[in-house]
């Protein structure tokens, strides 16, 4: 089973991002396991590089304001 918190489970971009804002690093880390894999899958979905920093964007403004993505 896979609980994402290890740097090789993330997304590099997300990796990258969470790493400069501690508040939305907290608020990944406390999620569910189901949550993160629903955010993980989200950024990975498919779509050009654009997309996939757009989504990254969109999940740090939420984890940043402790507000629900989906």
């Amino acid at each position: 089973m896979n609980d994402y918190n290890e740097p090789e489970d993330l997304p590099l971009g997300l990796m990258m991002q969470l790493g400069t804002n501690m508040n939305a690093m907290n608020t990944f880390a406390n999620l569910a396991i189901s949550e993160k894999e629903e955010i993980i899958n989200y950024i990975k979905g498919d779509g050009m590089e654009d997309d996939v920093k757009e989504r990254i964007e969109k999940v740090m403004n939420a984890l940043e304001n402790n507000q629900s993505l989906f």
